[in-house]
């Protein structure tokens, strides 16, 4: 009997370890560095490119907390090239940074995934009509999707990303050159909302906009919109689980 109890306690421990680990990605374009403890003081171990695989060892369970950028999160453990360390966790993403040549989310989608089937497309009315209205719809077998419209001098493309948060959303736009006006290298993740002065020619404002929720602790969704030339508005919010993403602009 006691062998019997020996035995289930392994395979359970077995089991419990193994759902405890997962490959993750680093998405911090300076590399993160690996440490031997939580803490910006403690020994580097390695460090880990861009782009380069991780096992995430006990993700469930929280170390000391970190904050950068504006991002909190905390210092994770994981496994690289056979060696435990802790690394900064708000860069670690499920899926694969963007490569050098991603320019925009639907070459981001074709990176990650095939796509599951031709695109659908419906058309309303004429080109150039004021009713003109021109959808298409294109899912991917990883179960991220693309709508693009087009209506009478307006456009807008919206993408799902299942599994991940506003926080990591924002890491993952930084990398994207399509979002470049609306977030880039330099910025941090908005807490607040605020008004930026554009530099550009014939540029106003870039507003941006925090959305939270009753008790004003969790971001529910940001938006940022300005005009220049054409009226650009962009919104991202998470809704059951996947990152929904809006971006567009008309006269």
């Amino acid at each position: 009997m006691k062998k019997v109890i020996i035995l289930l306690s392994v395979s359970f421990n077995t089991i419990l370890i193994f759902a405890q680990t997962k490959t993750v990605y680093n998405a911090y374009k300076p590399g993160l560095s690996m440490r031997d403890k939580p803490g910006t003081q403690a020994a580097v171990l390695a460090k880990i490119a861009y782009g380069e695989k991780l096992t995430l060892v006990n993700y469930f369970y929280d170390t000391a907390a970190v904050s950068n950028e504006g991002m909190t999160g905390y210092w994770t453990q994981v496994e690289y090239k056979g060696q435990k360390g802790y690394v900064v966790g708000i860069y670690l993403l499920d899926i694969a940074p963007p490569k050098a040549t991603v320019k925009n989310m639907q070459d981001y989608f074709m990176q990650l995934s095939a796509a599951a089937g031709p695109a659908v497309t419906t058309v309303i009315g004429k080109e150039n009509d004021e009713n003109f209205r021109s959808y298409k719809k294109q899912l991917y077998k990883n179960g991220c999707e693309y709508h693009e419209g087009h209506f009478y001098e307006a456009g807008s493309n919206t993408y799902f990303v299942p599994g991940l948060t506003l926080q990591q959303g924002f890491v993952l736009l930084r990398l994207i050159p399509e979002f470049k006006e609306v977030f880039n290298a330099a910025d941090v993740y908005p807490a607040t909302g605020k008004k930026i002065k554009l530099t550009q020619p014939g540029a106003g404002e870039k507003e941006i906009k925090v959305i939270k929720d009753d008790g004003g602790t969790w971001i529910n969704k940001i938006t940022v919109s300005w005009e220049q030339g054409a009226v650009y508005e962009f919104e991202m919010f998470e809704l059951y689980g996947q990152l929904v993403i809006v971006f567009g602009g008309g006269v």
